[in-house]
């Protein structure tokens, strides 16, 4: 068994280019709480896990917000394992063309 999340969602995701080609499909389980006050998961839960755990433990978890997302994959390039180097900035701070690189 895995533990929950601090903030309860579960994630499933496909990411198999040979399969579906450079998509990648995946669908998020938010449990009610998350739906009803999203404001209280933008922060960086890390620094925060009693609290997450808490709005967690009160809920509502019910009804499950399902949300079912797709998207075009822009790279694929394997920079081995634990390479802190891999996201060394923030979206807006990405070159530009970055993503329209293609491997």
């Amino acid at each position: 068994m895995r533990p929950t999340p601090s903030s309860g969602p579960s994630v499933s995701a496909c990411p198999r280019p040979a399969v579906l080609g450079r998509r990648i499909h995946g669908v998020i389980f938010f449990p009610r709480w998350v739906h009803e006050h999203p404001h209280r998961t933008v922060l960086h839960q890390n620094a925060h896990l009693p609290r997450m755990r808490r709005y967690r433990d009160a809920g509502p978890t019910s009804p499950i917000q399902v949300v079912s997302e797709s998207a075009t994959i822009a790279f694929i390039e394997n920079c081995g394992v634990d390479n802190n180097e891999v996201i060394a900035c923030p979206p807006a701070q990405i070159p530009a063309g970055y993503a329209d690189r293609r491997a």
